[in-house]
């Protein structure tokens, strides 16, 4: 009975093991891209930053509305959409011009006494690199006691996705609504 396992384990042996190899292989280099794809997962963040200028004859404070690509890798914008008292200004699904995104928020702005400075234009297709951060708004107002606190009217959220298309996700600061879809390419 030995003599006849003994002739089997020599017969088939080699062959199980080079499948149990084989098997054990593709296995780990599924899990090898797996885990490559998530340290390469984005992470975006908005940062808010205020500054009070005080001259002689006058006192500004500046607003300064930040992104900040804080995954460790690179996040690609897919979609962007501005909001003003909750209700949707634009939606760069259905406007090609990204100028138009920060046209009516500049109006209501200037209509609360604050001057834009800038405006990133954020585009569908753009790479944020690990680590790199992004203007998206800069306004001052010369008012004294000037609010710059306007999160409860303005609002904006950011789609974006890794580089493999996956890990897609959104960013969003101040009044969005909840419905804001992002479609991904």
């Amino acid at each position: 009975m030995w003599n006849r396992l003994s002739k089997l384990v020599t017969k088939y042996g080699a062959g199980i093991i080079a499948l149990a190899a084989i098997l054990l292989a593709a296995w780990e280099g599924y899990e090898n891209r797996r885990h490559n794809r998530l340290t390469v997962a984005p992470k975006l963040d908005f940062g808010t930053f205020y500054n009070e200028k005080q001259t002689p004859d006058q006192v500004s404070r500046e607003f300064k509305l930040v992104l900040e690509s804080s995954g460790l890798g690179q996040a690609v914008i897919t979609s962007f959409f501005t909001y003003w008292d909750g209700q949707l200004k634009f939606n760069s699904l259905e406007h090609e011009d990204e100028r138009k995104a920060w046209s009516h928020i500049r109006a209501a702005l200037k209509d609360l006494s604050f001057d834009v400075k800038h405006t990133s234009q954020v585009t569908q297709g753009v790479y944020l690199r690990a680590g790199s951060r992004q203007t998206i708004l800069t306004m001052e107002s010369r008012q004294q006691n000037a609010n710059v606190d306007f999160s409860d009217r303005f609002g904006i959220a950011i789609c974006y996705c890794s580089v493999y298309n996956e890990a897609c996700t959104r960013e969003t600061f101040g009044n969005t609504p909840d419905q804001t879809l992002c479609h991904h390419r």
